[in-house]
């Protein structure tokens, strides 16, 4: 029996070369299981720290300016990342504890569009390939 086998471990917006070389034919089985706890809770505190940083450069940019349009100015000329200061990537941005309790979204990950993008993609990240229409999108947990 001339078959090899092989395993190999790929997380969310990795690549990794399954096998390389001449074959003859190939069987492929996959076994997609859900992400550990412990490896959700590693990347969500990485972008978080990566996040809180973005956030506390701009808000030392803006040195108390609130004006969207300077802000945005002064990140683009400074080459710093854009941080929405009036609706800032945290949890509270999303969920009013209070009335709406549950914890889901704490299982998220805040990112930017070149975060989900694989790094050997070509050309600049899309988020659409397409037109949009307003029924593409489905409501999900967070309604209005």
């Amino acid at each position: 029996d001339n078959w090899f086998r092989f395993r190999v471990v790929v997380y969310p917006g990795e690549t990794k070369t399954l096998c390389k070389g001449a074959y003859r034919g190939f069987r492929c089985r996959i076994a997609a299981k859900p992400l550990s706890a412990a490896y959700r809770e590693r990347i969500n505190s990485e972008t978080n720290a990566a996040v809180a940083k973005q956030y506390d450069a701009v808000l030392q940019l803006a040195h108390g300016r609130t004006a969207v349009d300077k802000v945005l100015e002064l990140c683009v000329r400074q080459g710093v990342a854009y941080v929405d200061l009036q609706f800032p990537p945290t949890e509270d941005s999303l969920v009013d504890r209070v009335h709406d309790g549950g914890d889901f979204i704490s299982k998220a990950a805040w990112l930017r569009p070149c975060d989900l993008a694989r790094p050997a993609a070509a050309g600049e990240p899309e988020l659409f390939k397409e037109d949009v229409s307003p029924s593409d999108i489905g409501q999900g947990q967070l309604g209005d």
